[in-house]
């Protein structure tokens, strides 16, 4: 019993060390194109091609361990992404270039990812994997806005990738916070909160709202007299940040424009009176139009990329009718919304917790950026979620 348990021990830290393995990669990956200059070159090129290499060799150290344990979930789950995207070649031909474009990341980095999750026996080694990652995520991203801040490394009018590689260690500090109170805590997430604010983008902000919001309703039932009064204070920090906001962000502005040269595109559009969506509701209505025309097939998996200018429209909803019509669409999209709900409502609080930061992480990015196609962070969410409603129904 003994030797079992230290096997399946081995088996979960080989697989949270491959589905972790990324943001520690990508986050390097970034530090050397930013030191280096090599955006959009072919070396940097190179070197993303080497990235995709090295956590490749992680995931590989990890499939015996899956095969072992869910042999029959992993060839379905390959045998019905094969099917769909057979399908859509034939009755979609018209979306042949982006069907190809998303092979790989979605049959090599997606899709495993979402069987490796749902093979996790330990879901306490994993949260312990999350928080190294976080660490040494925050430390290289750290690295990075000191290259921008004080160096002459540029990462152009700002980086959506930085913004979301510090969303891990963010979420993940945040939640510690709330587990108790540490002054280091709050360092960290005052450090994670300005780089994001100074050098990303809007959406990581929101997925840091949601998350606060949740965990606050989840901690409501065990809530002591300390951690009230830390909240009320917090909450009054708050009122007092919403009342100024606009000479907050004013002076943000100004301090970073004038001491360090950063003119942040975030900064600046919070102060707009109207709210600015990056040409995204153009890319909306276009595909909108086309769905109104095939409200019942839709335009086929990766069909939004050819009506939304060659880019995934940045909206999941909006992506579900496009590719699986309203119909399918509508009924996919109410049954990932309720599988969601079921597991949160049906796990205990750690298990609740971890669902809530890889909805915040994986999820509500999507509501307004990237695609579920190829979002591996999207299927360590429904991972989860599925790995929960599996042992409910046992």
């Amino acid at each position: 019993m003994e030797i079992s348990n230290k096997q399946n021990s081995r088996g979960d830290k080989k697989i949270s060390i491959a589905v972790m393995s990324s943001f520690v990669v990508l986050t390097f990956q970034y530090l050397l194109l930013i030191y280096f200059n090599l955006m959009d070159t072919s070396t940097g090129s190179i070197i993303q091609l080497f990235s995709k290499l090295i956590v490749g060799v992680f995931y590989v150290i990890a499939l015996p361990t899956v095969l072992k344990r869910s042999r029959f979930f992993f060839f379905s789950a390959y045998f019905i992404g094969i099917t769909i995207y057979i399908f859509n070649f034939l009755a979609f031909s018209q979306n042949l270039e982006p069907l190809i474009d998303t092979i790989f990341p979605f049959f090599f980095t997606s899709l495993p990812t979402f069987v490796y999750v749902y093979s996790l026996n330990d879901w306490g080694l994993f949260m312990k994997s999350m928080k190294k990652t976080s660490g040494v995520v925050f430390f290289i991203s750290c690295l990075i806005a000191l290259l921008v801040f004080v160096g002459n490394n540029e990462m152009g009018e700002y980086s959506m990738s930085l913004s979301y590689y510090m969303l891990l260690p963010l979420i993940v500090f945040l939640n510690e916070l709330f587990e108790k109170f540490k002054v280091m805590n709050v360092l960290y997430i005052v450090v994670s909160g300005v780089i994001i604010l100074a050098l990303g983008s809007r959406g990581a902000i929101l997925c840091v709202l949601v998350f606060i919001i949740l965990k606050s309703i989840t901690q409501l039932k065990r809530l002591s007299y300390l951690k009230f009064l830390i909240y009320l204070f917090l909450l009054c920090i708050m009122v007092f940040g919403i009342f100024f906001l606009d000479e907050i962000l004013q002076f943000s502005y100004e301090f970073l424009s004038n001491n360090f040269g950063i003119q942040s595109r975030t900064l600046q559009l919070f102060q707009e009176e109207s709210l600015y969506l990056s040409q995204r509701d153009v890319m909306y209505n276009s595909v909108l139009s086309e769905i109104v025309k095939h409200p019942f097939v839709g335009l086929g998996v990766a069909g939004d990329r050819i009506f939304a200018g060659g880019v995934y429209v940045h909206n999941i909803f909006i992506e579900f009718f496009a590719h699986f019509g309203i119909i399918l669409g509508s009924f996919l999209l109410f049954g990932l919304l309720f599988m969601i709900l079921f597991a949160l409502k049906t796990q205990g609080i750690k298990k609740q917790t971890m669902i809530i930061m890889w909805l915040c992480l994986g999820l509500v990015p999507l509501f307004v950026s990237s695609s579920y196609l190829i979002e591996f962070k999207f299927w360590i969410l429904m991972g989860l979620v599925c790995q929960s409603v599996k042992f409910r129904k046992y």
